[in-house]
């Protein structure tokens, strides 16, 4: 693919009171970083992310006389909480609190409290850190959540209001962290109690109701997160917020297709500049291998966006895909434009130009690249351009400056050297690179297919079935390396049933791979088996218009008596493919 559909990072288990504590914890995921973190922002899943508050300047803090009681209570309780006795704990530093009435000391007591699920002495040290912090919005927010824990949902609501009016002139962001903590707490029933009341309050507002939504999401209530953020969406119509968090919901749910692309279609009928939300769609389009569709809306996107570069990638991606070059350079050209430092860009502009036979323009491109992280792949791909240009000696020549920093770049050099060598047809040559990368990494997957299949083009079929083996031990399911034996079995040997059984595994796990068809298609010929044979082979062919397959399908249509419509395909690969070897062998033997 292409693309990811829009989803969730997955979240780990639920987590219960200690959760709490976590709030109060500088450091944690839910307080980034510094002592108060009042409403910051999140990056919350599917785009619903409060923004950030400026955070207050430091509160006054008492001076305590830290006299020889206090002391000993703050002593008792740290070296208790470090040895994991929890209740010795609790009990010096809520005392401890009690007697200085210092802000910091009642945090800390509430944070050991949660820690040993004492929620009644928690309760007491976050009123008092409320008592002496009025103005912050952590002690609030910690005495709310303490009460919905405790189920007081009322007292919790009073809390929650109190915070939500301070924050009157950002109220959704509030509405948000609001939501967020709520979402940390292990009893959803209150959870949801205690929203309710806050979305009851603000009923004709759409940002409570995508706050609900927000909740909803984080406690698996998903019939819950589509009425509230439908209920939104009617208080506010074409919000694109709510529309990609509905579609990313529901894609992320695996709700019916039809659902998805209903709310889809209807939404962007009604807000056509909804870009994001069509993007988020378009990917969604491609996971479904739905790409004229896909493509179609990126197309839509650019009219509406004519700089997005996501959707000018895609246009691109899709274009090249389906081979219509000219669209496709446009899209990168455009891209390169906006983006003049992206090397990426670089590469596919070269590999277009390449595909074209356009070789000079090609190694423009190529040659462009500069950056690290692109560099050895243009590095790479410039040797097959001098191939075409200037030889297999010029270009071997390139490929021994290369020089590779790590086994994958070594393993990738060596193929590419064996592509050079094979395609100016010098397998033996081709072979001997890849003996000497094997004999380097004995264990590497690529290089024992690649010999696998040098081998056998080499009628070495000893050699390619040890190789194939050898991964087939370490993976039995490797669909590659069954498909590539059985071929070879059906194709050069009297192994028939042997070959069938490999490939059916194959296809078992790869159903629709044009070549494993193709080879499905061609053992069953050798088995006699005609009209499946030419089954297997046109589907495979319609899915790619390969010349080998052509050459199958046609050798079976002949021998069926169909030979009109095997001329008709043999010539249509030949005016595609006039190189290929498989198919002027196939043509030899049947037109003489």
């Amino acid at each position: 693919m292409l693309f990811k559909t829009i989803k969730n990072s997955k979240r780990g288990p639920r987590v219960g009171i200690w959760s709490l504590a976590c709030l109060l914890a500088a450091g944690c995921v839910l307080a980034p970083s510094g002592e108060d973190a009042d409403t910051r922002g999140v990056s919350a899943d599917q785009d619903i992310s409060p923004s950030v508050h400026s955070a207050p300047s430091a509160p006054e803090l008492p001076n305590v006389d830290l006299d020889g009681d206090l002391l000993y209570k703050i002593l008792v309780g740290e070296i208790a909480a470090n040895r994991g006795n929890g209740e010795t704990a609790v009990g010096a530093l809520v005392e401890a609190a009690r007697l200085s009435r210092d802000p910091r000391l009642a945090q800390r007591a509430t944070r050991v409290a949660l820690d040993a699920e004492r929620l009644d002495l928690a309760l007491e040290s976050a009123s008092l850190w409320v008592e002496l912090q009025p103005d912050r919005d952590r002690p609030l927010e910690s005495l709310a959540l303490i009460m919905v824990e405790q189920g007081r949902i009322n007292e919790a609501d009073a809390r929650f209001a109190t915070l939500l009016r301070k924050h009157s002139e950002d109220r959704a962001t509030a509405m948000r962290r609001i939501a967020r903590l709520l979402g940390q707490l292990s009893n959803r029933e209150h959870v949801l109690a205690a929203m309710k009341r806050i979305v009851a309050r603000y009923e004709d507002d759409a940002d409570a109701h995508f706050a609900a939504a927000f909740l909803a999401d984080r406690i698996d209530r998903n019939e819950l997160v589509i009425e509230s953020l439908d209920r939104a969406l009617s208080l506010r119509p074409g919000w694109e917020e709510a529309g990609l968090a509905k579609l990313g919901h529901l894609i992320q749910n695996k709700y019916p297709k039809k659902r998805i692309d209903t709310f889809a279609r209807r939404f962007l009928e009604e807000s056509p500049d909804a870009t994001r939300v069509r993007v988020g769609y378009a990917r969604y389009l491609i996971d479904q291998e739905a790409t004229d569709n896909a493509l179609k809306q990126f197309l839509v996107a650019l009219k509406h966006d004519p700089g997005n570069t996501a959707s000018l990638m895609a246009a691109g991606l899709l274009s090249v895909q389906d081979e219509h070059y000219k669209d496709a350079r446009k899209y990168f050209l455009r891209h390169l434009e906006l983006t003049p430092g992206n090397d990426r860009i670089r590469l596919y502009l070269g590999q277009i130009a390449d595909e074209q036979e356009r070789y000079a323009e090609a190694e423009k491109w190529y040659r462009q690249v500069s950056g690290h992280e692109h560099r050895f792949d243009a590095r790479l791909r410039l040797a097959t351009v001098i191939f075409e240009r200037e030889g297999v000696d010029s270009a071997l020549g390139h490929l021994d400056t290369v020089v590779p920093g790590d086994e994958d770049e070594f393993v990738r050099l060596s193929l590419t050297k064996e592509v050079v060598l094979r395609d100016a047809g010098k397998l033996a040559r081709a072979k001997s690179v890849l003996d000497d990368a094997v004999a380097r990494y004995p264990d590497n997957t690529d290089l024992l297919y690649s010999r696998g299949l040098l081998a056998a083009q080499l009628d070495r079929l000893g050699e390619h079935e040890r190789d194939m083996r050898t991964l087939l031990a370490e993976n039995p399911n490797d669909a590659h390396a069954l498909n590539a034996l059985g071929y070879t079995l059906a194709d050069a040997t009297d192994r028939i049933q042997e070959a069938y059984e490999l490939i059916k595994k194959a296809l078992g796990m790869r159903p629709d791979d044009p070549f494993v068809l193709d080879s499905m298609g061609w053992v069953q010929y050798r088995l006699g088996n005609l009209k499946d044979a030419i089954g297997y082979l046109e589907r495979a062919l319609s899915m790619r218009q390969d010349a080998e397959i052509a050459a199958h399908l046609g050798e079976v249509l002949w021998v069926t008596g169909a030979e009109e419509r095997a001329r008709e395909i043999w010539k249509q690969a030949r005016e595609e493919h006039p190189e290929s070897d498989i198919l002027n062998e196939t043509l030899e033997r049947f037109i003489q």
